[in-house]
């Protein structure tokens, strides 16, 4: 979770990185049943990081890396394939 705060931190302005920084720890903190969730597996906080990097990449024109983190074989699959029998 630490690196999804970092990580989205990079994407801004450098003068604007310590504040992002400091307000995401913030509700971090602040929001502890949703890291309590984390620590019990509910959430998944690869998740959380590849959103994270999504982010940056994206305010840096770089899409190519945000289309590697959408690349998943299962969004891809046809409805037919996985409809309950």
């Amino acid at each position: 979770m630490a690196a999804a705060i970092v990580i989205t931190a990079f994407a801004l302005p450098r003068r604007s990185r310590l504040p992002a920084v400091l307000v995401g720890a913030g509700a971090l903190l602040w929001g502890y049943p949703f890291a309590e969730s984390i620590g019990l597996g509910q959430v998944d906080g690869f998740i959380m990081v590849a959103l994270a990097i999504a982010i940056w990449a994206s305010v840096r024109d770089q899409w190519r890396v945000v289309a590697m983190l959408n690349a998943n074989p299962a969004s891809r699959r046809n409805n037919a394939d996985v409809s309950p029998r």
